[in-house]
């Protein structure tokens, strides 16, 4: 007779070593996941869904990336919500938003709000955090997006 999983030894031990990384839950499985979801009936969103994979793979254009996610999030309208929710976490992970009152001063890393419905409002939040008084952020804000220097 074998112990429950909870108290097998070998488990315990590796869990206790180090982390224990699902490789489903980051990188580009995390859309493969969410296709596999999508591929019974929804040839448009699987095509959404595979762009998306190809831009974040080749890692060249975050803005491309956060408008095929937005495009993709409204297009499934509520559905595959833990497929979709790891999607948007690894992206969250993988890219970075950044804002600067002006060219003089250093870019500033911001949370990226993937809970926008469009890009125009992801970027005002983002601006926003550069708000110092009731007249809203200088009009020489910038706002920009790029990947991590990791590679997923």
């Amino acid at each position: 007779m074998g112990f429950p999983p909870s108290r097998d030894p070998s488990v315990v031990a590796l869990t206790s070593d180090r982390a224990i990384e699902c490789p489903f839950h980051d990188g580009p499985q995390t859309l493969d996941l969410l296709l596999a979801d999508l591929r019974h009936g929804a040839p448009g969103l699987v095509d959404l869904a595979l762009e998306l994979r190809s831009a974040m793979t080749a890692r060249a254009d975050a803005d491309r990336c956060i408008d095929l996610l937005l495009t993709l999030r409204a297009r499934l309208d509520g559905r595959h919500h833990l497929a979709f929710y790891r999607v948007r976490t690894w992206l969250r992970r993988n890219i970075v938003a950044e804002v600067r009152p002006d060219r003089a001063t250093p870019w500033r890393t911001c949370d990226l709000p993937l809970d926008c419905a469009r890009y125009d409002e992801l970027m005002n939040r983002c601006l926003a955090t550069l708000v110092e008084h009731e007249h809203g952020w200088p009009p020489t804000a910038t706002f920009r997006l790029r990947f991590t220097t990791a590679a997923p």
